[in-house]
């Protein structure tokens, strides 16, 4: 999960961005979107730019060219204004099969409620888990557990997993609780996915603190 301000320049990065990017924290923050933009995309990148700040959100594939030379494609959602002049992006590195180049889901069925079990295993998708430790939190396969995160998608009319996250936290189906300082554990309340205080550390502490912030500015 990364920040970038109005001129594309990373002002925030969670550890798991900067493993992905396999950058220190110092490093990413002197950089611009710009900077790992394949060549070709270059050309480009200030009308999808323009375009993204028009929409106010946008889901899909990203390929980011790292500093060694390497490419790496992502799938990501982007959310304009989510700390006020800055803007939030989501990624993750588990691509979807139903998820094209475009970043379209063929399956999409629409915004449909979300069931208890669903929503727990959206927050475990918003806390960065992959299948596989989804599975061994919940103690269930990790077929089961990729079938039930496809499943919170296409119930969302999600384009990928952090698309569905955003999507998650706009609809209230998880949350993170209003002024609450980590560290944080798992909790219910009214039916939400939520965080409260308590002696469990979350992976991905960047959004809730993010979200907190967000929380006490509105």
């Amino acid at each position: 999960m990364l920040l970038a301000d109005g001129d594309r320049r990373y002002v925030d990065a969670n550890p798991a961005a900067c493993l992905i990017l396999r950058l220190p924290r110092e490093s990413v923050l002197q950089l611009r979107i710009d900077d790992l933009t394949v060549p070709e995309r270059l050309p480009t990148i200030q009308d999808r730019w323009d375009e993204f700040i028009l929409a106010g959100v946008k889901a899909g594939t990203h390929e980011f060219l790292m500093r060694d030379g390497q490419r790496l494609r992502v799938a990501y959602s982007a959310t304009v204004g989510f700390r006020n002049t800055h803007h939030l992006a989501i990624w993750d590195l588990e691509l979807d099969p139903a998820t094209d180049e475009s970043g379209a889901a063929r399956s999409a069925v629409g915004q449909q409620p979300l069931s208890r079990r669903e929503r727990e295993i959206l927050m475990h998708v918003a806390m960065g888990e992959s299948d596989r430790a989804i599975a061994h939190d919940l103690q269930i396969s990790r077929a089961a557990a990729a079938t039930q995160v496809r499943r919170c998608m296409g119930k969302l009319g999600a384009a990928n997993r952090p698309h569905a996250v955003m999507l998650g936290f706009g609809r209230r189906d998880i949350s993170f609780s209003k002024g609450a300082p980590p560290p944080l554990q798992r909790n219910r309340h009214e039916g939400i996915a939520s965080f409260t205080r308590g002696g469990a550390s979350v992976r991905g502490g960047f959004l809730a603190g993010a979200l907190r912030r967000r929380s006490r500015s509105s």
